[in-house]
């Protein structure tokens, strides 16, 4: 007999918040989204494609512009850019029921990694994540659950996303003190049922770091030349800069206290032949805030509280800083 659907809202139905959507609803999960722009319209009028290798498959469900018409959910997958989750903080709380969950599938550092760890985010850094510590104050700290994304998506058109690795789709989920319960346990059973290779961990913040690495160097690296990680990973010097990065970021996270074992080549060479265009490239195409602060910037940041050196990493920060000032949304030093 098939378990009750759960009650999951998608807040931010972009690349990867819609790709999540669609699969729990083909899944027969009860599934609404919070959208807006043309994305949304076309959602709400349309429904939902997921267009994944050779199969392409449409969704009709809610689509709202506002947190306010939705009844509380057992899950909120909070999927928004980095940049916007302090400006929707304030209405999660009441989208939840009393023991649901956010699970926060975005990239970069949250503002609450650096709690227990020997060095804390610098002051003007904690300010870009968390203004005013906004998050740490609105959010229950039982609900949040970190999850790592392993699947590339893009909106292609207004109410279509395309999944550009049909033959990876991993989700990593676990909670900040390392706790899991029922719903948690069913909400990734769930997960699996709808496609998805999911599984929690009690380590959640050495699976966010991990992830980070590539972020925070394929995502700058390909914003600042506008190729896709098939042409950097074939390039040599642009491969080398990728690997250097990388390699900067595992030493930093070990120093951390962090377990970070990446195999840096393998995960390069995955993407051969592979054009990915990552978040952070899409982004400042479309003249979207892009998620610098929650990635490079924190390795640069963190490396100089812990007395590091990284020329590398540090010189790329400091450009791909600039490149978001000249595009508007200033950032102090690093």
């Amino acid at each position: 007999m098939k378990p009750d659907p759960l009650d999951i809202c998608v807040y931010g139905a972009g690349a990867i918040g819609g790709s999540i959507a669609a699969r729990l609803a083909l899944a027969g999960e009860n599934v609404s989204v919070i959208a807006r722009g043309p994305h949304g319209a076309a959602i709400a009028a349309n429904g939902l494609t997921l267009v994944a290798g050779p199969e392409r498959n449409t969704v009709r469900i809610p689509c709202f512009d506002t947190a306010s018409p939705i009844a509380p959910q057992n899950v909120v997958v909070v999927a928004v850019k980095g940049p916007a989750l302090p400006s929707i903080a304030a209405a999660l709380p009441g989208l939840l029921k009393p023991d649901g969950l956010l699970v926060f599938a975005m990239n970069g550092i949250p503002w609450w990694f650096d709690q227990g760890m020997p060095v804390q985010l610098p002051d003007w850094l904690r300010a870009l994540i968390d203004p005013d510590r906004l998050l740490e104050r609105m959010l229950a700290p039982q609900s949040i659950v970190g999850c790592v994304v392993q699947s590339s998506n893009e909106v292609v058109m207004p109410g279509v996303v395309l999944n550009t690795t049909p033959q990876r789709n991993n989700l990593i989920m676990g909670k900040p003190d390392g706790t899991s319960d029922d719903l948690l346990e069913r909400f990734t059973a769930r997960l699996c049922e709808a496609g998805y290779q999911a599984r929690l961990t009690s380590h959640i913040r050495d699976e966010i770091w991990t992830k980070t690495l590539l972020a925070s160097s394929a995502g700058p690296v390909a914003a600042l030349t506008g190729c896709a990680l098939d042409r950097l990973v074939a390039d040599p010097q642009a491969r080398s800069v990728l690997a250097t990065i990388m390699h900067d970021g595992t030493a930093i996270g070990r120093a951390l206290g962090l377990q970070v074992n990446e195999d840096i080549e393998a995960r390069l060479e995955f993407y051969r032949g592979k054009p990915v265009r990552p978040s952070m490239l899409q982004d400042f195409e479309m003249g979207r805030p892009a998620e610098v602060e929650s990635s490079i910037l924190v390795f640069a940041a963190l490396a100089s509280a812990l007395g590091m050196d990284f020329p590398v990493t540090q010189t790329v920060a400091a450009v791909l800083r600039m490149k978001k000032q000249s595009a508007g949304a200033a950032s102090p030093g690093t």
